[in-house]
């Protein structure tokens, strides 16, 4: 249950990432997104850093499956640049999404 509610979070980053032409969502509902998704799980009821952690190892797991994207080093500034991404995502910045989504495009 909690791998299936860190895959779901975890979509939702990644369909913010890569929206369809119909269906675009801003920074500014990602937070709201989080807050929904808590108040209904189980284990999870708050923003936690280990949250954070879980969800960006699974958000980064969705986008590179195959391990081809994203180099050891990137991860480390991955890690390093969204130290703080749930409070940035809660004031509406996405720097740190859009750091990884950079890397990624590039390669």
């Amino acid at each position: 249950m909690m791998r299936l509610s860190l895959l779901i979070l975890s979509a939702v980053l990644t369909f913010w990432v890569f929206p369809s032409n119909s269906q675009k969502l801003s920074c500014q509902h990602i937070h709201d997104i989080q807050k929904r998704f808590l108040k209904h799980h189980i284990l999870y009821t708050k923003m936690t850093p280990d949250l954070q952690n879980r969800v960006l190892d699974q958000f980064i797991q969705n986008l590179d499956r195959e391990k081809i994207y994203f180099l050891q080093s990137d991860l480390v500034n991955i890690k390093r640049k969204t130290k703080r991404l749930f409070p940035d995502l809660k004031k509406h910045k996405c720097n740190g999404l859009y750091y990884i989504y950079d890397i990624y495009a590039k390669r």
